[in-house]
């Protein structure tokens, strides 16, 4: 991967994107306390630099008009100079009523794009959310699912396109973009050769003491600490466990019913075969 433009560093929510952006921001600020309150890296959600960079209130706008608009934000937000080259998002990869996607490949270097295990997924939901198992699956099925339309979440970001976990999954890794597709199992089962991975894709050099003491920073445990201690203004008021909750694999088979698995799996098979999410 070469060029100026974006890393979208993107995830159906709940699949690692906060783990991600921890380890990211404290490999560029090497040496420093890293505060979970105050990473580096923004999400394409934020609504006061999307007003900065369209020039306009972006809540007076309608829904389509403002996925009319967000090609051309993003493709400025690409253009500043020594701006943030790593934006989260949780949104899918899609198109506006326009035609146009709505992350422009010209104003892109790449995704970074983090997958987990749909049915681990829909166990952090319910706590996130402080939902039902059976709602967060509801969720987690639905091709009309979006965040920020009607929450608190609302004054600080726009909405954002989710869909269901297929979707979005084939949304980001057939998007035509240069991609570092990570499963969330491997960052906890291969920490150092997985985000070994993500600075190289990042351009940045690779630097192992470095590397490592970032991972160190951003182990599971010390966030989860980190959260208990101070706490996390990205937990949702609603949510039932911490933001950090247990950070492990195969938590599902504790707490899903087999109809509740049925239901999941039968709702997305083939993107579970296709990242090795069987049985």
């Amino acid at each position: 991967m070469s060029g100026d433009g974006i890393v979208w560093i993107a995830s159906y929510p709940k699949s690692g994107n906060t783990w991600l952006l921890s380890f990211l921001t404290a490999y560029l600020n090497a040496g420093k306390e890293l505060d979970i309150d105050e990473l580096d890296i923004p999400i394409s959600s934020g609504r006061p630099i999307l007003d900065e960079y369209l020039g306009v209130n972006t809540a007076d706008l309608s829904l389509e008009e403002l996925r009319n608009l967000l090609p051309s934000a993003y493709s400025t937000w690409a253009e500043i100079p020594h701006g943030a080259r790593y934006v989260k998002t949780h949104e899918s990869f899609a198109s506006n009523s326009d035609g146009e996607p709505i992350f422009p490949p010209s104003a892109s270097r790449g995704v970074v794009y983090l997958v987990r295990d749909p049915r681990d997924v829909a166990v952090s939901l319910m706590h996130h959310n402080g939902t039902s198992l059976d709602s967060a699956i509801r969720r987690l099925n639905s091709t009309e699912a979006w965040l920020g339309i009607g929450g608190p979440e609302q004054i600080d970001q726009i909405p954002q396109y989710v869909s269901d976990w297929s979707t979005h999954v084939r949304s980001w890794t057939d998007a035509p973009l240069g991609r570092l597709v990570l499963r969330y199992e491997d960052m906890l089962s291969s920490p150092e050769e997985c985000f070994a991975s993500v600075v190289r894709f990042c351009g940045m050099e690779l630097v192992r003491n470095r590397l490592l003491e970032a991972i160190e920073a951003t182990r599971f445990a010390r966030l989860k600490a980190r959260e208990l201690e101070f706490g996390f203004r990205a937990r949702p008021a609603a949510a039932t466990a911490g933001f950090f909750r247990q950070g492990r694999a195969g938590a599902w088979r504790e707490i899903l019913s087999a109809a509740q698995v049925r239901e999941i799996v039968g709702a997305h098979a083939a993107m579970m075969q296709r990242f090795g999410y069987e049985g």
